[in-house]
């Protein structure tokens, strides 16, 4: 059965192609941290570096002309943080995944369990910090494609942890699945962000 997850979750190494690392050179996991905004897992030797970013206040939001050259500026600052949160997390499912299909004994591992927990954790918080948001007129169909990504991430990851946790590598495939998704739901956003920006 190890083996089995070990290969399933290789196939989904296929799926990224982004860089950021959370496993070292012996393919031992190294700590994560949230950052304040809970949207990545960051590894141990960045934790220093990354600097807080202010993002949008859906509280006062109503108030605010969502069409406005500030807000607009404020939407984009912040859906930039969205998207190097799901490209690194990507990576580090894609990494993990490389990691138990060279040993596939890690899932036992304590770190590695709280790394997979921890993973699940900020995917979900990651889309919900984008449900309430209020995107500009010009960028809704755009913002509407990134919250079908961010909830394909979630529902993916949550499936993938499921999978690892308990030992049940058919919830490994389905996740795999939600991940093809939430890629193909990602780029069109992106051509979607290309095109309003002609």
């Amino acid at each position: 059965m190890l083996k089995k997850l070990g290969v399933l979750l290789l196939l989904g190494t296929t799926l990224t192609g982004c860089e950021g690392a959370t496993i070292d050179e012996d393919s031992n996991i190294i700590e994560v941290d949230e950052k304040e905004n809970d949207s990545t897992v960051v590894p141990e030797g960045e934790r220093e570096g990354k600097a807080n970013t202010e993002t949008i206040d859906t509280i006062t939001q109503t108030a605010i002309d969502n069409n406005s050259v500030d807000y607009t500026l404020s939407y984009i600052d912040f859906m930039k943080e969205v998207t190097e949160s799901i490209l690194v997390n990507a990576e580090t499912i894609t990494q993990m995944s490389k990691s138990i299909s060279a040993n596939p004994q890690i899932i036992n591992d304590s770190e590695f369990r709280t790394t997979v927990s921890e993973l699940v954790d900020v995917m979900d918080k990651t889309h919900l910090s984008v449900v309430d948001i209020t995107p500009p007129d010009m960028l809704s169909t755009y913002h509407s494609l990134m919250l079908g990504s961010l909830e394909e991430y979630s529902k993916g990851a949550k499936l993938f942890g499921d999978g690892i946790l308990n030992g049940k590598s058919e919830l490994v495939g389905e996740s795999l699945e939600n991940f093809v998704i939430a890629i193909k739901l990602y780029n069109e956003a992106s051509n979607e962000l290309v095109r309003v920006s002609e």
